[in-house]
């Protein structure tokens, strides 16, 4: 990663631009945190065009600790070339706010909540508000381990093709799962199975 948070404390990106960032590790292409550390990332207004590289599968941003949260404002993740997206973020927990950002042909599995965390179900709670995400690539939102409610809430899906996929996947143990004035449009799904796939969410208690 360009950007390695060796830190414990908050940190906090505003008003920046990433263009075409590959890094060279093994964990985010553009921001990083391992699980040494915890940091609480807040990106205000920030743009990544194009970032990653084919050679490796990894996020734009890795945050490992157990304790760690991030929270997006404003923000736009855009991929121009549907064989070159990747995903947005890989997170150990659920502690992540999105509000008011663009997703524009993200890869799979874009918003991987719980990545590592092992059936610990780990706290925190997961927001998705105000946002718009357009032609991504398979499952948008991975969420396997959800101990609180998470809020989903104002946003717009469009010009979505799925294959064996879901967009919104949630595995939790929560009373009740809400999605609240969501629009989804232009969505083709489709499956080679008949037990898997095809769905424009399954929330599994």
């Amino acid at each position: 990663s360009i950007i390695w948070c060796s830190y414990n404390g908050p940190v906090t990106i505003s008003n920046c631009k990433f263009i075409r960032i590959t890094g060279r590790g093994i964990e985010g292409f553009v921001i990083t945190a391992n699980g040494i550390n915890q940091v609480n990332l807040t990106l205000e207004k920030c743009e990544f065009i194009d970032c990653g590289k084919e050679i490796n599968n990894l996020p734009l941003i890795t945050l490992l600790g157990d304790r760690s949260m991030a929270n997006f404002i404003e923000c736009n993740f855009t991929f121009t070339d549907p064989s070159r997206s990747f995903r947005v973020l890989d997170i150990y927990n659920n502690d992540v706010m999105f509000d008011r950002c663009r997703f524009i042909q993200c890869g799979e599995n874009a918003i991987h909540l719980t990545k590592y965390s092992y059936g610990n179900y780990p706290l925190g709670t997961f927001q998705f508000t105000n946002n718009y995400v357009a032609s991504n690539t398979g499952n948008f939102i991975n969420g396997t381990q959800m101990s609180n409610k998470p809020i989903i809430e104002n946003n717009v899906f469009e010009n979505i093709t799925m294959m064996n996929s879901y967009l919104i996947y949630i595995l939790h143990n929560v009373e009740q799962i809400e999605l609240i004035n969501n629009t989804f449009s232009k969505i083709t799904t489709s499956k080679t199975s008949e037990l898997y796939g095809g769905g424009i969410a399954t929330l599994i208690g």
